[in-house]
């Protein structure tokens, strides 16, 4: 059974509206049977009652947290990472195998791969593609998993090439022509979507500690040794923005509409890059004004998933 998304929002709504028009209705009919301070009393009751809705639909989103272990029937306590698919389900990577939860139970999937690969059931990342399949980044390399037929799939099945990626994933990136980026500890690889994959060969044998994408057609890199680069996927050059001196790793990072480059670092908090340098935002200072909307909420968010 797929879980169920709650729809109290909407049922309030509606339900609020109906009994405004039912209880305003009420109230424009006392015009004819009271007099004037019966209408007033009428008309704080129906704040009231609007008040104690609000309560009651706050009350009824109170947020249940459930605690899952090696217990429930999680593969291993160690949660690298999360991702939740276009039907509803957790799909949950550990340090040992890929689980999937339904709102009910936790089910195990294993990767067995030969036996030269290592570690190919500890997850760092899962990413579901514009074709459905998971990209499943590894300690040793990308596996292909497909939901719907609930099996892996070896990359040499989907693409032709003498390199593939073999050491730690670090980020996967899909641009608009189908083709995905996978930075590694090891470089950078492509899988194009003519079916093949190569090495790209100016990170060849580099340490990329972090990637994001700062736009569909191109990549932050945090190259170690280098410092933080952008990457153009049409021309596979790139530039070093700002080269490594004493600061912290970056481990997640989006640009904005203004072109200013978001990072969040290892221990040492928020930090935006513009103009080729980088300014730290402390929890005194918080952040600009204009990056205080919504918008700017939810990736900001999502740096840290």
């Amino acid at each position: 059974m797929y879980p169920v998304n709650s729809h109290i929002k909407s049922v309030d709504a509606c339900m609020n509206c109906i009994f405004c028009i039912i209880f305003r209705g009420s109230i424009y009919n006392l015009n004819f049977m009271f007099p004037k301070i019966m209408q007033n009393i009428a008309k704080h009751l129906f704040i009231l009652f609007i008040l104690s809705l609000g309560y009651i639909s706050a009350s009824a989103q109170n947020i249940t947290l459930n605690s899952y272990s090696v217990k429930d029937g999680l593969s291993n306590s160690t949660v690298k990472a999360i991702c939740q698919d276009d039907k509803g389900y957790i799909w949950i990577g550990t340090k040992n195998g890929l689980n999937r939860l339904d709102g009910y139970e936790i089910k195990n999937y294993y990767h067995l791969p030969s036996k030269e690969v290592k570690q190919p059931n500890d997850i760092v990342s899962i990413t579901q593609l514009s074709d459905g399949l998971f990209w499943i980044g590894t300690f040793s390399g990308i596996v292909l998993f497909d939901p719907m037929q609930e099996k892996f799939i070896d990359l040499q099945e989907r693409y032709t090439g003498k390199e593939f990626p073999s050491s730690v994933v670090v980020g996967l990136h899909e641009d608009p022509k189908k083709n995905i980026w996978v930075a590694t500890k090891q470089g950078l690889y492509v899988f194009k979507s003519n079916g093949t994959c190569s090495y790209v060969k100016d990170m060849r044998d580099t340490y990329i500690h972090m990637m994001a994408a700062a736009s569909p057609y191109a990549l932050l890199l945090d190259v170690v040794n280098q410092g933080l680069a952008l990457y153009d996927v049409r021309t596979e050059r790139y530039k070093i923005l700002h080269k490594n001196e004493k600061r912290f790793s970056l481990m997640k990072g989006f640009t904005d509409s203004k072109g200013r480059i978001w990072v969040s670092t290892d221990r040492g908090g928020i930090c935006c890059f513009q103009n080729g340098a980088f300014q730290a935002y402390s929890l005194t200072e918080g952040l600009p004004d204009d990056m205080k909307s919504g918008q700017f909420h939810t990736r900001f968010i999502r740096m840290f998933r």
